[in-house]
């Protein structure tokens, strides 16, 4: 079954931050809910690392995907 998402604008700077301090750094995480569907922005700091035995993944220290 398809899910309708009316058309949004998000103002990011409008939406709430959470921070998840990690090893090295931490990351900046903005999240919307619309219905069953979750959006979020992410900003790893630089030398971010989810998984010390990991390279970090996003050098340019931003993430954005759909």
């Amino acid at each position: 079954m398809p899910l309708h998402i009316p058309f949004h604008i998000t103002e990011w700077d409008h939406v709430p931050i959470t921070i998840v301090n990690d090893t090295s750094g931490t990351a900046t995480m903005r999240i919307q809910q619309l219905g069953d569907l979750r959006i979020r922005m992410v900003e790893y700091s630089a030398n971010y690392l989810a998984d010390p035995a990991l390279p970090p993944v996003w050098p340019n220290n931003k993430v954005s995907s759909c």
